[in-house]
């Protein structure tokens, strides 16, 4: 999971879509880039936090950081921009992250 993130955060911090579109019956091709889709510093930091909870959790050692709301609502945040084909690892981190077994 951690690692399709980061795959597809990079992706999207390289990526240019091109766009068609008319305007004034004119046929225009723009080049738009993804990177202003990718995660912010503070949002790494925090993802890389959730993960070392999750880790160091299943392995039944005693977390060094507690997850808060903000863990929560940073990848609330980064689902909510990110394309739909790319939020399946997203949504699977929520959903455990919300619900850690401990």
């Amino acid at each position: 999971m951690q690692g399709k993130l980061h795959q597809f955060d990079q992706a999207l911090r390289s990526e240019i879509v091109r766009n068609s579109g008319l305007l004034h019956l004119e046929c225009l091709t723009c080049a738009q880039s993804t990177s202003a889709l990718a995660m912010y510093p503070e949002e790494t930091m925090h993802l890389e936090e959730a993960f070392t909870f999750l880790t160091q959790s299943t392995a039944g050692k005693s977390p060094a950081v507690k997850l808060s709301s903000t863990h929560v609502e940073t990848v609330v945040q980064i689902l909510d921009r990110w394309p739909a084909s790319q939020r399946f690892p997203g949504t699977q981190l929520t959903a455990t992250v919300s619900n850690p077994v401990i």
